[in-house]
């Protein structure tokens, strides 16, 4: 995970973006309203800002991250990934049942 973080970042970089939002494959049930409201709600905020979806106990990805934490992410370890980061950032509302994370065929089966 780490590294395509950091491929991630470095790319954003280059292309000079002024955030990145994270969004991990294996979370598929996050809605197309979810990356909007955090796209749209990073759009003006300073750099060093961070957006992370919430169910209002945990933070998770999809995450935003201002221009500011690029090169923190560019440096991320494989197996971290941005995990450290997320508990600094602003929470924004998400249902718990969008934010499921399916890592194995259990979990896709019983949510399905």
């Amino acid at each position: 995970m780490g590294t395509s973080l950091a491929l991630a970042a470095k790319h954003a970089l280059h292309v000079r973006a002024d955030s990145l939002l994270i969004c991990l494959a294996d979370m598929p049930l996050v809605p197309e309203s979810h990356f909007k409201a955090l796209s749209e709600r990073m759009a003006g905020l300073p750099a060093q800002d961070i957006l992370v979806s919430s169910d209002g106990i945990r933070r998770t990805p999809p995450a935003a991250f201002g221009v500011g934490h690029f090169e923190k992410l560019r440096a991320a370890s494989q197996d971290v990934g941005a995990r450290g980061l997320l508990s600094r950032g602003e929470c924004v509302p998400c249902d718990a049942s969008y934010l499921a994370d399916i890592d194995d065929a259990e979990t896709l089966q019983r949510l399905s």
